[in-house]
């Protein structure tokens, strides 16, 4: 903003009221260094939309970062684990679902507010704002993993590993399966020596 904006609305020495309530350019009275015009204050609104957007934006990003990540997460583990762990997730997913997504950023704003006192919220209050989102969105994305998930995770392929490996880890399975590669092994060095013999 600072690179773009033509004006800093919050340098009080570049502001006038002398320019308060100026018109768009294009309208009777405007003026070409105001794009958008000026507010009740004489600052511009097209820096100050600029301005503001920093913000807007950087809330708008991390929120949907985060909230993809925990729902990513939340909804592989739900998905490919499944039983009591899928059935936890989903059912704390579904609760959350029946409140609006400002009861939950009250509720996480009265937290930080009882953690770190007035003083300190200030502090964070971007984070705040931006883990509140977060919390608020996050049960969608892990919906739509875990129903992914389940889908890879009835597939053929996905299946026959998860048998390979309950066979692996039986109890002398190892050692059966050490015996008859070492059979095998033997066998047709056994079979490639005879077949040298007879061409000798």
């Amino acid at each position: 903003a600072p690179w773009i904006a033509p004006h800093n609305p919050f340098d009080l020495a570049t502001i006038s009221i002398l320019d308060a309530r100026l018109p768009p350019i294009g309208m009777e009275y405007s003026d070409p260094n105001y794009l958008l015009g000026t507010d009740d204050q004489g600052r511009d609104i097209f820096s100050g939309i600029l301005y503001g957007a920093r913000i807007s934006i950087a809330v708008g990003f991390l929120s949907v970062f985060f909230a993809a990540i925990v729902g990513v997460l939340l909804g592989l583990i739900a998905g490919y684990v499944g039983g009591k762990v899928d059935a936890v997730i989903m059912r704390v997913a579904e609760v959350q679902l029946t409140f609006p997504a400002i009861l939950i950023a009250l509720l996480v704003d009265g937290v930080a507010r009882a953690t770190f006192g007035n003083l300190d919220r200030e502090r964070f209050a971007f984070w705040i704002l931006v883990f509140s989102i977060a919390l608020s969105f996050w049960v969608q994305f892990a919906r739509t993993v875990r129903g992914s998930t389940l889908v890879e995770r009835n597939k053929e392929y996905v299946l026959q590993l998860d048998q390979d490996d309950k066979d692996l880890r039986a109890p002398g399975s190892s050692t059966e399966h050490r015996s008859i590669h070492r059979t095998e092994g033997l066998e047709l060095q056994e079979d490639d020596f005879g077949d040298e013999e007879e061409d000798s």
